[in-house]
């Protein structure tokens, strides 16, 4: 590990200069280092971005979304089940059997409220194990 940490550091002194010389600057309250791995227990390391120390976290947001040290998509996966679970309201608020929007309004809700954030990403956590896919789908398929 040690090594690792020797390596990353000098690279971020590379980075550094770099983003000096280019009128840039990296914002080291937003960076976060994650590593990647099955071991049970955490690995942590010392890494610094001029003099400020990035935090090590056991997971991290990136375009919305959620890498886990162990990169089974639980958090992720749990994100989207809740977020989908919130918005899956919209839709049964304006239908009903005898009043309410038409079937195809309520589909084009569900395509652009729920659809869309099950889609997005879906190519990265797709692969995740069935027990983790089966927790998405056991939370959307319930009614309330």
């Amino acid at each position: 590990m040690e090594t690792c940490e020797v390596i990353l550091n000098e690279a971020l002194l590379d980075l550094s200069e770099w983003a000096t010389n280019s009128g840039l600057e990296i914002s080291t309250s937003k960076s976060a280092l994650c590593i990647f791995s099955r071991s049970r227990r955490p690995l942590t390391i010392n890494i610094k971005y001029k003099t400020f120390p990035i935090k090590c976290t056991e997971s991290h947001k990136f375009l919305g979304v959620i890498f886990d040290r162990k990169i089974d998509w639980k958090k992720q996966i749990y994100n989207i089940s809740e977020t989908c679970l919130k918005k899956m309201n919209i839709p049964r608020s304006v239908s009903g059997l005898h009043w309410g929007a038409d079937p195809l309004t309520l589909l084009n809700l569900y395509k652009s409220l729920i659809r869309s954030i099950l889609d997005y990403a879906c190519s990265i956590y797709g692969n995740s194990s069935e027990n983790v896919m089966s927790t998405l789908s056991t939370k959307l398929n319930t009614v309330h």
